[in-house]
């Protein structure tokens, strides 16, 4: 995964932490499979959860919901990229 700001991580889906690169504090990544179509990204800074996020694609394979839970700000977002 990269962005256009810098931030990047590779991570297998096996549950173990990966760094993440481009960011101003010690943060990891986690992945775990939920079901063929989902994986949930359990992002930590300095060892505590900050973010986890449910990822889903569509069954047609167009659509990619992400269900963000930010534990440290108590807010959780949506995001649905659709592919073009």
């Amino acid at each position: 995964m990269s962005t256009p700001t810098g931030e990047s991580w590779e991570a297998k889906v096996d549950g173990k932490d990966y760094p993440v690169k481009g960011t101003y504090a010690n943060e990891t990544v986690s992945l775990k499979k939920l079901s063929d179509r989902s994986i949930e990204a359990t992002f930590k800074r300095d060892g505590k959860v900050e973010s986890v996020d449910k990822i889903t694609v569509s069954p047609d394979g167009k659509k990619m919901t992400t269900v963000a839970d930010n534990k440290r700000l108590g807010r959780v977002s949506t995001f649905v990229d659709e592919k073009q």
